[in-house]
């Protein structure tokens, strides 16, 4: 039984590598946390990428089913000199998921995407790193447990 957290998670990942103006920018790496390498260094990482990062639900009680609100953070990763990709990579990213729906796996289904927040990663060091947060919320399809 997929769970409704991991259908989203999936389904946003999916969404991410399939989008043209995504892919033009970083092709297909779309990764659920920031890639490592062997010994666990994500400096060895070919940027640019993008990378889910916060990903945080709450209950609601709606007393028809299990129902969450769902916030995630999507980030936008480079090192060119200056901003400018990681922004339009963060753009991009914005424009594809802002008032979507995405189909889910395992008979989930969400509300609209809305993206809400967006701005730049304070970093000290030469990657660049702008980010997207995204809220919906989350109907579950297994329904509430019997007691």
């Amino acid at each position: 039984m997929t769970s409704p957290f991991n259908a989203l998670k999936t389904a946003v990942i999916e969404a991410t590598k399939a989008d043209p103006t995504i892919s033009a920018i970083c092709g297909a790496r779309v990764y659920e946390e920031v890639p490592r390498d062997a010994r666990g260094d994500a400096s060895d990482a070919q940027a640019p990428f993008v990378y889910l990062d916060h990903f945080v639900w709450r209950d609601i009680e709606a007393g028809c089913g299990p129902l969450y609100a769902v916030t995630l953070r999507l980030n936008a990763v480079a090192t060119e000199f200056g901003r400018k990709q990681s922004r339009d990579l963060a753009e991009a990213i914005a424009v594809a998921f802002n008032r979507k729906t995405l189909q889910l796996a395992g008979g989930h289904a969400m509300t609209i995407f809305k993206a809400v927040a967006g701005g730049d990663v304070p970093a000290v060091s030469t990657v660049k790193e702008c980010f997207v947060e995204l809220r919906t919320e989350l109907a579950d399809a297994n329904g509430y447990p019997l007691p």
